[in-house]
């Protein structure tokens, strides 16, 4: 019991160690913006059916995400705290959840504990907990539906079992689609033909119920929104599921073997014992062995997709965590500890050096230094337990305060990254009725209208789907020919332009306007634009 009262105390630390930079750094393009911008659109129309992203349909996914942001904005404000919070929330959720799951399979309160740790620490799963995206709160459904899973496989069957599988199935549904079951069913049945425990987990009956309780919670929305789109089914279908995976249509391929460097990286050091366990997979034991379907599955699709991005993969870290535990326990090498250790100590240098190399670094550098040497210190304390069982914890500690430490660094860096929130607080100091218009000139960025508050036009940038429009009101926010900008300005005495400092020539050539800098930036420069 003591150890569920410390795991509890940790998920709760851990929470607000999430939060603590997160008011304080910009939603970043293109992805925490999109989804920032979107659910704050929901939130000024009061339409939380359909999707809006800058004034057109957007059914990329599911609505749940952008519920779940606009709910955190309706209560802390409409900023990168309101769109980060309920997601900080999911990420020490499905900790808990894993934390459930390792007791229950690993039946040790602290191999328990000491996944939990591990997975918190892990590089994926500090990073995208704090970004306002999809993939933390699939993670956190995934976890909650495989814990029910397994309560019922190898624990006490009972009908609660069944409904809550089906609620966190539903649950991931609503976030990203027929995904979940990637980590969840097609595992099951794929395990079904190795493992007896997994053959008739289900009665016919439970099935039933279950199935009720996921068409519960997934088809209102879908039957309200198809009713007024009839081609959003061959839409989800073909476009957002089949197309995805077999094409380039939205410019995320990468190699054959991203996924192979991702991996290891990001779930360093416990990548060590977990490939230590494909080696000795007869020492591990059948319960942990058929683990690996739930793990080498999604891992196997998405290396063969070609949409490939990392948080894809963060659903499975979960139940690649317990396996690396129980391994780490059981088949634990001096040469494994060494080996972490080692890497270990390449991150202070690393960190004295990023000032060097990076250059909107450099005012930092004396901030870097001091921590590099604390790091050293924390590495030098972590190679004198090497050969103890806190070993595994501390380093997680470490991981953790590392990740604090750049989270920290990451506002002063707005500039030079792809936030625009300072951008954006100079056009409203100089406007802040919202009277003006700002144009996007030949790109997309919707942390614009995010922080504006209103949805800036967007022009001869990125093309737009219009299929779901039902008249040409979004023309007013989309220009996508020269024709079309002209058209828009010409009755514009004032106006702000946010483009590359190489394109604002073209703009004033095509409209006539005489543009003054007002903000700049790494890619982006904010201008204050007046006609002849």
């Amino acid at each position: 019991m003591w150890n569920n009262r410390k795991a509890l105390f940790s998920l709760v630390f851990y929470f607000f160690l999430l939060l603590l930079p997160t008011p304080f750094l910009a939603l970043q393009e293109s992805t925490e913006a999109r989804y920032g911008e979107i659910a704050r659109e929901m939130l000024v129309s009061g339409n939380f059916l359909e999707p809006e992203f800058n004034g057109i349909a957007h059914f990329h996914k599911p609505p749940l995400t952008y519920w779940a942001m606009a709910a955190g904005m309706k209560v802390f404000g409409v900023n990168g705290f309101g769109v980060r919070f309920f997601g900080i929330l999911a990420a020490a959720l499905a900790l808990f959840w894993l934390y459930r799951t390792a007791l229950l399979l690993l039946q040790d309160e602290k191999k328990a504990f000491t996944a939990l740790l591990v997975l918190a620490s892990s590089f994926l799963f500090l990073a995208v907990s704090r970004t306002a995206e999809t993939d933390i709160y699939l993670t956190c459904f995934v976890m909650g539906a495989q814990y029910y899973l397994f309560r019922q496989i190898y624990g006490v069957k009972s009908n609660w079992n069944t409904c809550l599988f089906a609620f966190f199935l539903g649950l991931g549904f609503l976030t990203k689609g027929p995904l979940v079951f990637l980590f969840t069913l097609l595992p099951y049945f794929a395990a079904k033909l190795f493992d007896i425990h997994h053959r008739r987990v289900f009665s016919v009956r439970e099935i039933l119920v279950g199935l009720g309780v996921f068409l519960a919670i997934v088809l209102p929305w879908f039957i309200a929104v198809i009713h007024e789109h009839p081609n959003l089914v061959r839409y989800f279908l073909e476009t957002q599921t089949v197309e995805r995976v077999a094409t380039d249509r939205f410019r995320r391929s990468k190699p054959f073997w991203f996924y192979f460097v991702l991996f290891p990286a990001t779930f360093f050091p416990a990548i060590v014992p977990f490939m230590r366990s494909i080696l000795s997979l007869s020492q591990c034991g059948k319960k942990i062995s058929i683990l690996y379907l739930y793990t080498l599955i999604p891992f196997a699709v998405f290396t063969l997709s070609r949409s490939k991005m990392g948080p894809y993969l963060l659903p499975l870290y979960g139940v690649a965590t317990i396996i690396a535990v129980h391994c780490f326990y059981t088949l634990r090498s001096k040469w494994d500890d060494r080996v972490a250790i080692s890497v270990f100590f390449l991150i202070p240098p690393a960190i004295a050096l990023s000032g060097l190399v990076y250059k909107p670094l450099a005012p930092l550098y004396p901030y870097l230094v001091v921590s590099s040497l604390a790091a050293l210190i924390a590495c030098i304390f972590l190679s004198r337990i090497v050969n103890g069982d806190r070993l595994i914890a501390a380093g997680a500690l470490f991981l953790i305060g590392v990740s604090v430490l750049i989270y920290l660094l990451l506002p002063s860096l707005e500039t030079a990254m792809k936030g625009y929130a300072r951008m954006t607080a100079k056009i409203n100091s100089i406007d802040p009725g919202r009277q003006e218009e700002v144009i996007v000139y030949k790109d997309f960025l919707p942390s614009v209208s995010f922080y504006r508050q209103k949805l800036a036009i967007m022009a001869l940038g990125r093309k737009r789907e219009l299929e779901f429009e039902r008249n040409d009101s979004y023309k007013q926010w989309y220009l996508s020919s020269v024709d079309e900008l002209k058209s828009r300005t010409k009755d514009m005495r004032r106006v702000f332009v946010v483009t590359r400092p190489s394109d604002i020539g073209g703009f004033e050539a095509t409209t006539s306007f005489i543009c003054t800098e007002i903000f700049e930036q790494r890619k982006h420069n904010a201008y204050h634009c007046s006609a002849h």
